[in-house]
């Protein structure tokens, strides 16, 4: 028989599955947790950021202190035994 008329009927075929449903409240539940936990991945950032933002000046006085402080032994170095006084 040719499918003409009221007995051509479309099965509803549901391919979610009810596993993949959920409820509003679990949708709820995940969208929550998602921003907490996004939120914690921010502060964590901020927080390396300060650390980062501390630290890397550091290693540049350090360097700028022993610089100084050669520079300084040389020019102790330089000048005694000269006889140079102050008075």
């Amino acid at each position: 028989m040719l499918p003409f008329g009221e007995d051509n009927h479309r099965r509803n075929i549901n391919l979610g599955g009810s596993a993949s449903q959920s409820t509003h409240a679990a949708l709820l539940d995940r969208a929550r947790a998602l921003r907490t936990a996004r939120r914690e991945d921010k502060k964590k950032e901020e927080a390396a950021l300060k650390i980062q933002r501390w630290v890397r000046p550091q290693g540049v006085l350090r360097s700028l202190r022993e610089e100084l402080k050669a520079r300084f032994d040389l020019g102790l170095e330089n000048t005694s035994g000269t006889g140079v006084s102050n008075s």
